[in-house]
């Protein structure tokens, strides 16, 4: 399945190339069990630096229960002695900016990623995006977990990624990454992603 527009694909496909036949988005596979991971890439908007997203993304989002009039989006009442609350019965604020953006897409033939302004990096939990840091002059790859639930981990050393699970166990059996053979230092480079 694509986490970017949720079609399913076939597993056979000669003409697949490892992408989404719908929104062409490459899969992203863990190097252990090469299973599709649940990340969408997404690029950085013109002028937003790596080091700028990063600090947006470690910002406190700005949760807002009320809309623009100053209300809540939400009717309360009783009836028949018992309080009630129905939700959504006012226009309230959209969700989650990133996902609206994934579902923008227009299907063709050429790849087009998530493009991030400043308003979706704000928005993102800093638990849910996986940023692999590259060494000078390419810019940083930065992926969100659409299933936060499942646990994904990066190799500090190789920015490959992998299921926690998997990883954890080929390090504590070999001491070292699974895919760069790179020796683990400590146990604190296990969750960093």
């Amino acid at each position: 399945m694509c986490y970017r527009c949720s079609t399913y694909n076939p597993l056979n496909s000669p003409a697949q190339d490892n992408c989404c036949v719908n929104c062409r988005h490459p899969f992203i596979f863990s190097f252990i069990s090469y299973e599709v991971l649940p990340l969408v890439e997404f690029v950085l908007e013109v002028g937003v630096t790596d080091e700028e997203a990063l600090q947006l993304i470690d910002s406190e989002p700005g949760v807002s229960y009320q809309n623009d009039d100053g209300e809540t989006p939400w009717e309360e009442s009783t009836i028949r002695g018992k309080d009630s609350m129905r939700m959504g019965t006012r226009e309230s604020k959209p969700e989650d900016p990133f996902t609206q953006k994934l579902l923008t897409f227009e299907g063709s033939s050429e790849y087009a990623p998530v493009v991030a302004g400043v308003d979706v990096l704000q928005s993102m939990e800093r638990s849910d995006v996986i940023v692999c840091k590259w060494p000078p002059p390419l810019r940083s790859t930065f992926y969100k977990n659409m299933m936060p639930d499942i646990s994904i981990t990066k190799c500090p050393a190789c920015n490959k990624l992998f299921h926690t699970d998997d990883y954890e166990l080929m390090v504590l059996q070999n001491r070292r990454c699974p895919f760069c053979r790179k020796p683990t230092l400590d146990r604190g480079e296990l969750r960093d992603g």
